[in-house]
């Protein structure tokens, strides 16, 4: 399972970097941090999984 997490996580930063450079986008690390900041989803699943439990903590 964390081998294919890994690949999804290597997959979804080539894309990242590939959109960046299409459009001329500078700073890959503030796209991410904004897309993160923005829909309340991470691209590190393991911090994701941990802010889900989280969430559903909170909402108990």
């Amino acid at each position: 399972m964390n081998k294919v997490i890994n690949t999804f996580e290597k997959t979804i930063k080539k894309f990242i970097s590939w959109v960046c450079k299409k459009f001329a986008i500078s700073e890959e690390d503030a796209l991410i941090r904004d897309f993160q900041q923005e829909t309340n989803t991470f691209m590190n699943p393991d911090k994701q999984i941990e802010y889900e439990k989280e969430q559903e903590e909170f909402e108990l």
